[in-house]
């Protein structure tokens, strides 16, 4: 199973795949997503959760390159919308 996400000016593009078939796309605008909220999971892994309107939200987990993460929160700020960091999400910026 393999995850793909696109951030576009227009929207994110989110695909799963198994077996390098398509099974899952959702594409959101700007104007969908209510929040973008980065925290921590595991020891020292980064996560964003991308929260939509309606619909199931999207998770982004140990993604490549390390660099989606700050695409990301450009994003949101290009957007206008609300990024939200836990406390122990901002240690592991200062640690990286």
């Amino acid at each position: 199973m393999s995850f793909e996400l696109t951030i576009d000016d227009e929207k994110i593009t989110y695909k799963t795949y198994i077996f390098a078939v398509p099974i899952y796309k959702k594409e959101v605008a700007p104007v969908r997503i209510t929040e973008l909220k980065l925290k921590r999971i595991s020891w020292a892994k980064k996560c964003a959760v991308i929260k939509v309107i309606k619909g199931l939200n999207i998770r982004v987990i140990s993604f490549q390159p390390e660099t989606i993460y700050q695409d990301l929160i450009r994003y949101a700020k290009d957007n206008d919308v609300k990024v939200i960091k836990t406390k122990d999400y901002k240690i592991l910026e200062k640690m990286h």
